[in-house]
């Protein structure tokens, strides 16, 4: 069960990455694909899956103060044992989902600065 949990996380922080990528425009006659890719690895500090690693230990992290925090605060707020372990369960979700979503807005504005000091223009949309 621990390893089906390890696999999905791993698989959705790799999703979210890839969603990540910001988008340039690809028009101009001197544009080439194989240069941008470069530059993109570059400007994430290596592939999509060095970004999801990255995304998921933010993750990983906000999962483990979530806990943490819920389980005092369900302490508290029910019967102790009981409410400990639902303020966890509910804590480490919530954590490990802004946790994810915190580091992957900081990697896409770090990613996009640095596209744009290369010279490429991002795509409003």
């Amino acid at each position: 069960m621990q390893l089906l949990k390890i696999i999905c996380s791993v698989t959705l922080a790799t999703a979210l990455a890839g969603c990540a990528s910001p988008r340039v425009d690809k028009t101009p006659a001197q544009f080439s694909e194989t240069q941008f890719s470069a530059d993109l690895n570059e400007c994430r500090g290596g592939g999509a899956v060095i970004a999801a690693v990255y995304g998921l230990g933010a993750a990983a992290f906000g999962s483990a103060v979530g806990t943490v925090h819920g389980a005092f605060y369900g302490a508290i707020a029910g019967d102790w044992d009981e409410g400990a372990a639902i303020g966890a369960a509910v804590g480490g979700v919530v954590g490990f989902g802004l946790g994810a979503t915190g580091a992957l807005d900081k990697q896409k504005q770090e990613v996009e600065s640095c596209l744009v000091g290369k010279g490429y223009v991002l795509e409003t949309i």
